[in-house]
């Protein structure tokens, strides 16, 4: 499955959006696997801002990755987790 949508200019009850993303490829064989992107610009809400944010999840059910970065303001977020499952 490939996914690819794009947004601009939201607003919803005091909150905008200038840009966001999500695009990826997600595969299910014999095991599911694939990489997963949303990408968001110039996030305003009361009392926060968010320059930009990417939120990347990647790998396979056996070994997976989710990395978030965020640039905004009152704070700033850089995360990285990995991970496993086994049946």
């Amino acid at each position: 499955m490939n996914i690819d949508i794009t947004a601009r200019d939201i607003g919803y009850l005091g909150t905008t959006l200038k840009s966001g993303r999500i695009s990826g490829r997600v595969r299910s064989q014999a095991t599911v696997s694939g990489e997963v992107k949303l990408t968001l610009t110039d996030l305003q809400t009361t009392g926060a801002q968010i320059k930009n944010a990417s939120v990347t999840l990647k790998g396979s059910e056996w070994r997976h990755e989710l990395t978030v970065k965020a640039e905004g303001s009152p704070a700033s977020v850089d995360l990285r987790m990995t991970g496993a499952y086994r049946r």
